[in-house]
């Protein structure tokens, strides 16, 4: 989102006199310049020696509305006291935050709502989990959750889950929404990314993979992330011979935080448990990708059915609908926005070999 102050800086050419600080020829706007330089001077005075973000003057809304009451009381105001900020207006400010969050509740015990869990790592190096209610009235901070020490743990995650979702009630919970899918392929690039820089230990790598490397390049990014993730899903138990092995154990790859962050990652249950989830799902879908970027047919008139065949195929593989009923709401969204036209439905419903059997195909075609 573009600040306000950001969209007033992109016009340049529209700045007054009073604005650059020159003498425009008008009493009334210079001695109005004079002014707000002066209040910009000691503004800044107070941001300096608060040891103040530059970026805090970006938050537009609360500072021109803070300067303007403030122009509004008179040049004589005092500024709050410490008791005040700290005691009082505390207080003041918690009610209201109370009042946002009762009327949350209001909305959520009426039409349930969504838990989501975001992961995010701090310039220390700190894993944060923060906890989120989503509901018809808008997105809601729960609390957050120190994970560095098991951020990958299931047992973690599921007490998490379970006591919020006993603090919130289970009758108003909808769906839980994880970023696990993308986490996972983030740890997978940063392990490939920590063996692929060091030629010593991508050589190591390949002497357990016998002498495969884990990237397949696609003519996709989707499908050439997806297809490293099977490729590393195949090589699972060579690379935790690797991670395990006495050569790796006592080099100096070991010794590095990478090292043993790349170690920690393959070694945990729960990266391969989400490999495993994220493959079945994606499986049908690069297969539907792989039609669309083909040149051996115009896949208009294969295209709904290769979407319907793609969602049975990732129904059949899950026992729980729940893990893949937000997906088909987003396969279902984009093709009804995107797809949802006559020229589709015209070039399914006139694709004979979606409707008879033809043992005699084209050369080089392959069954749908």
């Amino acid at each position: 989102m573009i600040h306000e102050q950001e969209l007033y800086n992109l016009d340049d050419d529209d700045e007054t006199e009073e604005d650059k600080g020159g003498k425009s020829g008008d009493p009334q706007v210079d001695a109005k310049a004079i002014l707000r330089d002066h209040a910009v001077t000691y503004f800044t005075w107070w941001m300096y020696d608060a040891g103040l973000p530059f970026n805090c003057v970006n938050y537009t809304d609360t500072v021109a509305a803070f300067i303007e009451v403030v122009g509004q009381y008179s040049p004589r105001m005092k500024p709050p006291t410490y008791y005040e900020i700290r005691g009082p207006y505390l207080k003041k400010e918690v009610a209201e935050v109370n009042k946002i969050v009762e009327e949350h509740k209001v909305e959520r015990n009426k039409f349930g709502c969504s838990i989501m869990m975001d992961k995010w790592t701090t310039i220390i190096e700190k894993i944060i989990i923060n906890i989120l209610v989503n509901s018809p009235k808008g997105s809601l901070f729960l609390e957050s959750a120190d994970a560095s020490d098991s951020s990958t743990d299931s047992t973690k995650m599921y007490s998490l889950f379970k006591s919020t979702i006993g603090s919130i009630g289970a009758e108003n919970v909808v769906q839980v929404v994880t970023d696990n899918a993308v986490k996972m392929l983030k740890l997978a690039i940063k392990v490939h990314s920590c063996i692929v820089q060091k030629p010593l230990l991508l050589n190591m790598m390949k002497r357990f993979t016998k002498q495969r490397s884990l990237v397949k390049p696609a003519k996709t990014g989707f499908a050439t992330a997806f297809l490293t993730l099977h490729r590393m899903y195949e090589q699972k138990g060579n690379l935790k011979k690797l991670f395990v092995s006495y050569e790796y154990t006592s080099s100096a790859y070991r010794r590095e935080a990478r090292g043993r962050e790349s170690a920690d990652i393959i070694l945990s249950p729960s990266f391969w448990n989400n490999m495993v989830h994220t493959l079945k799902i994606n499986g049908p879908l690069v297969k539907v990708f792989r039609l669309v970027d083909g040149e051996q047919r115009p896949p208009m008139g294969y295209l709904y059915e290769a979407i319907d065949r793609a969602k049975e195929a990732i129904q059949a593989s899950f026992s729980d609908q729940i893990k893949y009923k937000r997906v088909f709401e987003i396969i279902d969204k984009r093709r009804n926005s995107k797809l949802h036209s006559p020229l589709h439905a015209a070039g399914l419903v006139l694709n004979p070999e979606l409707f008879y059997d033809n043992e005699e195909r084209i050369p080089g075609y392959e069954p749908l």
